[in-house]
This record gives C-alpha cells, structure tokens and sequence, in this order.
C-alpha cells in the first residue's frame, strides 16, 4: 500500500505541473489560500458555461448550483421541497401560488422577486428561442406576479407535478439578464447562490463566496479545473494538486482510501439501459418475447456487483431508487441464459439474429467495461451483438432523427431535476418528441397520460407505480443498473454525500 501510495504521489507532481501550465495553479500556493480554498478536479466542463437556459444535468449541473437557485428542489421519492419558494398551493385546479423566500438578493444587488421569477419562466416560453429547460415546463399557460413575494402559475392542465418540475428552472436577475446577451452572462452568471464568479475560463473557473446569499458557504474560494483524464485526477487528488475529483471509476475507489481520501456516492436519477428500437420494420423487438429474451441473457447482478464494486444495484424498471413512482416490489430479470433462449425460440428466433449496438464509450464511470459485458452475455444466448461506439455529437444526431443503423443504443431513463417517471419515460413512449417513436407500446400510452392529468399526488405516484409495472412485463427496455456519480475527496475534505445528484457546495468544509 505504501508503495502504490509513493508511486501515485509521485506522478501527482508531474500532474501538478502539468495542471499549472496549462490552466494556472491547480490551487493557491499560499498557506492562507489554500486553507480557504477547495479545488475541484472536473472530467469536463459545460460548453454552455454557465448559461442558466442550458443547465440540466452533468456536467454542468455539478458547478451551476453553487451559483444560482431554483424555486423548489426535490427529495429523493419526487416530493418537493423549498428553495427561493418556501411554500406553494395550488388554489384552482389550474393555478398553483407560489411564496417567495423574503430578503433574498442577487450577487449583483437586484432583489430576488416575483419579477424575476416571472422573467426567468418567461424566457423559457419563449418559442423563438426553445432550450432543453423549455421541455420542463410545456404545461405553463401564464405566469404572474400578484405582489412582491408571490408568484401566480397557471397551467394548461391541472398538474400535480408543478412544484417538482420547477425544481429545474434557475431564477436569474431580471435587469442584468435583460441588458447582457446571453452569451456573455453565461461567461459571468449572477445568481442568489452561495458563490459568485471572478473568472470563467475555458478549462478553469474561480468563484468566492457571495456574501449576501441566503445559502452561507463554510469554504471561502472554489476552484474548478478541468482534468479529463480519469488517471491524472485521481493522481492529482493523491498528490494534493485537488482536493476532490469528479466522475471516477469503481475501480479507482481503493486507489483513493489508499491515499487517505474516501468516495462519495451520488445517486443519479437515471437508470442505465439499452433501447430496442421495435418500430422499424422487421425488427426482432417487436415481439415481447424478444426483449424479454435480452433482459434473461444479461447478467445484470455482475455488472452491479463487480464492475461497479456494489456502489450500485441491478434494475428492473424504468424509475430509479430515488425517483417518485419507484415501486420495489418489481423484481430484477435474473440472469437465465437458457430461459433466454427458450423465449429466442418460441419467437422463432431459434438460430438468434445478428445485433448492432450504438453506445458513446467514457461518459459514465466504467461503461465501455458494461457494454462490453452486455455483448458478450447477448451473444452467449444466440443475439450476436457488434458494439458500435460514436462521438457525442454523431451520437446525439442520430438519436435526435432516429437513424441508428443498429436496432440497439444506450439511453437512460433520466428522472432527473424533478425525479419523476413520466420525465424518464418521454423518449420511450409514442410520443417522443423531436422524431418518430422508436418503441410504441399501446398498453402503456393511455396510462402515462392518465397519470399525467392526476391531480392527486398520491394518486399521481400509484398510477406511475402501475406504468412502471407495466414496462417490466413488456420489457420496456434491456434495463442495466441505478445510475450513480461518483466524487472522491481527499482527507482535508469534511462532507457527505448528498441525497441526489445536486451538489451543496456550501455543505462541505476544509478540516484544520
């Protein structure tokens, strides 16, 4: 151990250096600095920068809280809790009243208001200008200031799942969004979070703490450096060049203990899957049998337990763990290669099929060692499966236009910001927005849309309970494992893991 402590101490210097000419010092040199200042090693930063359209899952998301806030956010089982909005009620069937937080300003000094709650929704209406936010909130008809600290929203349809889909729209300040375009308020965002930007760089970005906020940060500069190699962060996490880095692999969990830091566990939100595309024609997926044939011949459990050391579980259903329609009582398929091949047969698959799978390889932790190991369990039972991997942009592209060569691609059911199901289902049901269906199942379109107009949220999770159900008899999808993000810190660090994948800069702390 101490000589794997030595050896990765060792590199960490070069890394040191090599972080130092290329984005300035890793973190501050002075003794007084450094005790006040935590460094983030990041895989990668947001293209978008700090854009408050644009920010909705990583890599964004892990920076973009420590500057800006939402109205609610969301517990883990969906129920929403306060944030800007420190109550709600929803006094018509169709309009919901929002409470503001008082006293709370923007680093810049305007007040946090109804007016800028209203400027911020408004933004995202806007038809001309759509952005990947807008998809949260397509129910809102009118939005309305009906004082200082009280916000009117009403709905198309009555809407249970309101508070919790606001969970991802982030409050800007009304003037200074209105006199900067947006471009350039992306490279210098004001919000009402804990820290305020000094610098935004393509590969670094500086903040300190914003004196004024209602969420008081314990730590006073942060620094987040983009490091994309996996390798040079956990050895410039050992070495002392960072003092936390995102996104690291299952196996590098002993490296870090070895060197005095420890793992934090980040459920995701999102459940790990392969889609079968059953709409083109002549696709062995339009029989159930076929996708239930895939999830028998993958050994799910495995993948869990050994490529992801047990930071993780096995899924059966499209609702994560943490997610508000989540039933545990849905089993796992088990891994059965032969009742996997019974069912290849009964579809008279008997000789199998040859399978393309498009996936993108280094995006999540350990995911070019699970595809692979997906192919192999596949083949095993007669589904002969090429993995193909694409660029993120070609990737995207033809996702986007449903032209994936293959009949197979990775994609999650992300629930994420506002943990609910019917979030994670949009792509998977026959109204997929942007282009046709790639999977239309007539048993589950009537129930999604019947918990779409519940009213009642708790007749709202039951419902989605059901289409989750549903979606594991008919082998939805080849369903994988519990997506989870995982951060190491090193031992100056003081913090736990938080509940979901926001992350509360303000929570952690630097020992003596």
């Amino acid at each position: 151990m101490k000589r794997r402590y030595l050896i990765i101490a060792g590199i960490g210097v070069v890394i040191l250096a090599v972080l130092a000419k290329q984005f300035g010092p890793a973190a501050p040199t002075d003794a007084q600095s450094r005790s006040e200042t935590l460094t983030v090693g990041i895989y990668a930063l947001s293209p978008s920068f700090g854009s408050p359209t644009r920010a909705l899952g990583p890599p964004g998301i892990f920076v973009i809280t420590s500057i800006f806030d939402t109205l609610t956010e969301v517990a883990p089982g969906g129920a929403p809790i306060p944030a800007l909005a420190l109550s709600w009620e929803d006094v018509e069937p169709n309009r919901w009243i929002f409470r503001l937080r008082p006293s709370v300003v923007f680093s810049n000094g305007e007040p946090m208001d109804a007016a800028s709650v209203v400027a911020s929704i408004e933004r995202l209406r806007d038809p001309s200008r759509p952005t990947v936010l807008s998809s949260l909130i397509p129910n809102i008809d009118k939005v309305e200031a009906v004082d200082a600290l009280t916000v009117s929203i009403t709905t198309k349809q009555p809407s249970a799942s309101l508070p919790s889909d606001l969970s991802g729209i982030w409050i800007v300040p009304p003037r200074a969004w209105a006199e900067t375009d947006e471009t350039a308020f992306a490279r210098a965002p004001i919000g009402t979070g804990p820290y305020v930007v000094k610098s935004w760089e393509k590969n670094r970005i500086e903040l300190t703490w914003n004196p004024t906020s209602w969420r008081k940060a314990a730590i006073r500069n942060l620094i987040f450096v983009e490091v994309p190699d996996e390798a040079a962060r956990i050895s410039a996490l050992a070495s002392g060049a960072i003092d936390a880095a995102i996104q690291i692999s299952p196996d590098a969990i002993d490296t870090v203990a070895d060197t005095g830091g420890r793992t934090l566990i980040l459920p995701g939100g999102t459940v790990y899957a392969i889609a079968l595309n059953a709409e083109r024609e002549g696709s062995p997926f339009t029989d159930r049998r076929v996708r239930q044939a895939a999830n028998y011949a993958v050994n799910k459990e495995q993948i869990a337990e050994v490529l992801f050391h047990g930071t993780t579980v096995p899924m059966g259903q499209p609702a994560s763990r943490i997610t508000a329609g989540y039933d545990p009582e849905i089993p796992v398929y088990p891994h059965d290669p032969e009742r996997a091949r019974g069912l290849l047969r009964e579809a008279g698959f008997a000789d199998g099929f040859d399978l393309r799978m498009e996936v993108i390889t280094n995006a999540v932790p350990a995911d070019a060692a699970m595809f692979a190991s997906v192919a192999r369990n596949l083949t095993d039972v007669g589904i002969r499966t090429e993995v193909r991997s694409s660029p993120l942009p070609v990737f995207f592209e033809r996702f986007f236009a449903n032209s994936f060569e293959g009949q197979a691609f990775q994609l999650g059911f992300i629930s994420m910001p506002n943990l609910d199901t019917l979030k994670g289902l949009k792509d998977f049901t026959c109204d997929k927005p942007g282009s046709a269906p790639f999977i239309c199942l007539p048993s589950i379109a009537p129930l999604i849309d019947e918990a779409r107009r519940e009213t009642d949220l708790v007749s709202r999770i039951e419902k989605m309970r059901e289409i989750n159900r549903v979606a594991h008899d008919e082998a939805l999808a080849l369903f994988l494992i519990d997506a989870v993000d995982l951060m190491a810190v090193s031992s100056r660090v003081a913090g736990e893991a938080p509940a979901t994948r926001i992350l509360h800069w303000e929570d952690f702390a630097l020992k003596p």
